[in-house]
C-alpha cells in the first residue's frame, strides 16, 4: 500500500532480505507474485489482494546459480553489478527472481488489484470395462 503511494523507500538495503542479500525482489510470473500477496482484510479492498508491476533496470546483473546471501555486496556504484538473478525453488522447479539496491530502477507502473477466484475441485470419473 505504501510503497503504490510513495515509492520504493531510500534505501532499499532496509527494504528486505532475501535469498541474494539486502534489496528489492521482483518476479517474472505473476502467480508467484501472487505467492507473497495478501488479502486486505478491512476496508473498500477487503478480500482482494495486490501486486505491484513495475519496471526494473537491471543493468549489468550478476546471475547466479543458486542462493548467495552475500551477492549484495557486488551491487551498486562501484561495484561490478548493478542487480542479480537467480533461481528460486519451488514446488515444481524453479523461478527466477531478480533483486535491485537501488530505488532508482525501479518505476512502480500499476497497482493490480485483484480477488483470487479458486476452481471447485472435480472429481475425475474412470470407468474400466473387465472382459473375462
Amino acid at each position: 500500500h505504501s510503497v503504490a503511494l510513495s515509492g520504493f523507500p531510500k534505501e532499499l538495503h532496509a527494504f528486505n532480505h532475501g535469498t541474494f542479500g539486502h534489496g528489492a525482489y521482483f518476479v517474472e510470473d505473476s502467480d508467484h507474485a501472487d505467492e507473497y500477496s495478501s488479502d486486505d482484510k478491512e476496508g473498500y479492498y477487503r478480500g482482494y489482494y495486490a501486486m505491484l508491476l513495475c519496471r526494473v533496470t537491471l543493468g549489468r546483473a550478476q546471475i547466479l546459480q543458486g542462493p548467495d546471501p552475500i551477492a549484495e555486496s557486488r551491487i551498486g556504484p562501484g561495484r561490478p553489478f548493478d542487480s542479480a538473478i537467480g533461481p528460486v525453488p519451488c514446488s515444481f522447479g524453479a523461478f527466477r527472481e531478480f533483486m535491485v539496491t537501488d530505488r532508482d530502477q525501479v518505476y512502480p507502473e500499476y497497482a493490480v488489484i485483484y480477488e483470487r477466484l479458486h476452481r471447485r475441485a472435480t472429481t475425475a470419473r474412470f470407468s474400466f470395462s473387465e472382459r473375462g
